[in-house]
C-alpha cells in the first residue's frame, strides 16, 4: 500500500502542486487587480470567438452542402466575428453590459422574492425574507448604477474563493504527503 501511495504521489506531484499554486497566484491577481483580470478574460473570450468565426468562414468556403448550410455558416461567421471584435476592442463595454444585466436580474429576483414572501410567510420568517429581498434589490440597483464597481467586487469574491480553494488543495496535498511518509506499522 505504501509503495502505491508513493508511486501515485510521484505521478501526481507536479500537477497537484502546480495547479493550486497557479490558482493561488491567479486568485491573488484577481483579488488585487479585478478590472485587469476581467478585461483580460473578455479579450481571451474574444480571441476564442474570433477563432470560431474563422472556422465558420473556412467551412463556408469549403462546404459542399446545400446553400442553407453554407448561408448558416456565413451567418455564424459574421455574428461570431462581430462579437469577437467587440470583446477584443471594447471589453469594458461588454463588462458593463454583463454586470448591468446582472443588476437587472438581481432587482427582478429581489422583487419576486418580496412578493412571494408576503404571500407565504408570516411573522419573523416574513421579516427576514423581506430584509433579504430588499438587500438583493439594493445590490441590483448598485450593480445597475455602477456596473464596473459591482463587477470588480464580484471578481474579487471569485478571487477569494479561488484562494481558499487553492489553499485547501495545498493542505490536502500536504496531508497526503504526510500520510505517505507515515510509519510502516500502519500498513496491513
Amino acid at each position: 500500500m505504501r509503495d502505491f501511495i508513493k508511486t501515485a504521489l510521484k505521478k501526481l506531484q507536479c500537477s497537484s502542486l502546480i495547479f493550486p499554486l497557479l490558482g493561488l497566484a491567479f486568485g491573488l491577481l484577481t483579488l488585487f487587480r479585478p478590472n485587469t483580470v476581467s478585461e483580460g478574460l473578455c479579450r481571451l473570450l474574444g480571441a476564442g470567438l474570433l477563432i470560431a468565426a474563422i472556422s465558420c468562414l473556412i467551412s463556408w468556403f469549403t462546404a459542399d452542402t446545400s446553400r442553407f448550410w453554407r448561408g448558416l455558416a456565413l451567418f455564424g461567421a459574421i455574428v461570431l466575428g462581430i462579437a469577437a471584435l467587440w470583446l477584443l476592442l471594447r471589453p469594458t463595454a461588454a463588462l458593463r453590459l454583463v454586470y448591468a444585466m446582472l443588476g437587472i436580474s438581481l432587482i427582478a429576483d429581489g422583487v419576486s422574492n418580496l412578493q412571494l414572501s408576503s404571500l407565504l410567510f408570516g411573522g419573523a420568517a416574513r421579516r427576514a425574507c423581506t430584509v433579504f429581498s430588499i438587500l438583493i434589490v439594493v445590490l441590483g440597483v448598485g450593480a445597475l448604477l455602477n456596473p464596473l464597481a459591482a463587477g470588480a467586487w464580484i471578481t474579487r469574491l471569485a478571487g477569494a474563493v479561488l484562494i481558499v480553494s487553492s489553499l485547501f488543495g495545498l493542505y490536502l496535498l500536504f496531508r497526503f504527503y504526510k500520510k505517505s511518509q507515515s510509519d510502516p506499522s500502519q500498513e496491513r
